[in-house]
């Protein structure tokens, strides 16, 4: 369990860090792949129980906000 929660954690640190990065358009790529290998884990941890369905199910939907908000989400209402 904490070795699936571990890997969970430090893909979640790497897409920080490209995202704080400045390069942004350049790491388009790698935070699509990173986004899938996060996925994997999130699907993988619930599969095996480490995580409950919403828990795995909420914490895809914040990384995809995260990575590709939404332009209603952007103006302030």
């Amino acid at each position: 369990n904490r070795a699936i929660r571990s890997k969970i954690r430090t893909i979640a640190k790497r897409i920080d860090v490209c995202l704080q990065d400045d390069k942004k358009e350049e790491n388009k790529e790698t935070l699509s792949k990173l986004l899938s290998l996060y996925f994997k884990a999130v699907d993988k941890a619930q599969k095996r129980n480490v995580l409950k369905p919403n828990t795995a199910a909420r914490r895809k939907s914040k990384m995809s906000k995260l990575l590709f908000p939404s332009p209603a989400s952007a103006e302030p209402a």
